[in-house]
């Protein structure tokens, strides 16, 4: 859970090919995907997803099914949670007001931004931070991202 937590993929996929237990949980019911959901490591999430990993919905802060696909640009898991009734626009409660709108542009997932914004995502939203979601694509100078924001209507 460390390397997932502290975004090393050499060292999960490391683990990953020694069967590691995808649904172990730390003290606080956390497991290797949340963690590395949670502090945004999505090229990490993505492996422990395509590993067999499940999102969870009783993660803590509040992060959903739809959060932890849009973090890992797993389309396919975003457009499930959708179906079963993840809101395009929960926020998380730790860190606050982080959306799964935020964590696609943080982590640069266009598809994932696509879907988003097809199913209404707010992007005006702000985190704790007091970012919407194109501030962050700006910040991180994922341009393809910033285009499709301000094409959906988002300003800075």
């Amino acid at each position: 859970m460390c390397a997932a937590l502290k975004g090393n993929l050499e060292a999960v996929q490391f683990f990953l090919s020694k069967k590691a237990d995808l649904t172990a949980r730390d003290s606080h019911g956390r497991t290797a995907l949340a963690h590395a959901a949670q502090a945004g490591h999505s090229e990490v999430a993505q492996a422990l997803i395509k590993a067999g990993a499940e999102p969870d919905e009783r993660l803590v802060g509040g992060w959903t099914e739809l959060m932890i696909a849009a973090v890992a640009g797993d389309v396919a898991a975003a457009k499930k949670a959708l179906a079963a009734g993840d809101d395009v626009n929960a926020a998380t409660k730790d860190p606050p007001g982080y959306t799964a709108l935020h964590v696609a542009a943080n982590g640069g997932r266009e598809d994932a931004i696509r879907l988003l914004l097809e199913n209404k995502a707010d992007f005006t939203a702000k985190d704790f931070n007091h970012q919407t979601p194109l501030a962050i694509a700006t910040k991180r100078k994922f341009d393809a991202i910033v285009d499709l924001l301000q094409k959906a209507g988002a300003k800075e």
